[in-house]
């Protein structure tokens, strides 16, 4: 593998949709707040945690209305990350984000592209 930079995880975190504040009209970002569980790496700016698990809890939201029997979502990958997503209660969702290793040209390796959703399966 020819990658420069190594795969490595970029966040780990655990949301539920349905969770409210308990405070009489909350504010957007409290209500955005409230669903996430836990989120690693804990310093990541506030901005970047909701940004996260409103993309992924909207991506399951779509998703589901053509996911059948095969579930909603699981993976995405996109040219950086890859994300694993898992349902592990109902409306208690974990979700796994690896960073790609970078091959020298900056594009992004196949074969590391690969290994992290093997890797992802192997964990969630």
């Amino acid at each position: 593998m020819s990658a420069t930079a190594k795969v490595s995880r970029a966040a780990f975190f655990i949301f539920n949709p349905s969770l409210v504040p308990e405070t009489p009209k909350p504010s957007e970002e409290e209500l955005q707040d409230a669903k996430i569980i836990y989120y690693s790496p804990s310093c990541a700016p506030i901005e970047e945690k909701r940004s996260q698990v409103g993309m992924i809890e909207g991506l399951i939201s779509f998703t589901s209305m053509f996911s059948g029997e095969g579930g909603p979502l699981r993976h995405i990958r996109t040219k950086q990350l890859a994300f694993s997503v898992m349902e592990v209660e109902p409306q208690i969702w974990m979700v796994l984000v690896m960073r790609h290793a970078m091959a020298a040209d900056g594009q992004s390796d196949e074969e590391s592209m690969s290994s992290v959703v093997n890797f992802q399966q192997a964990v969630l």
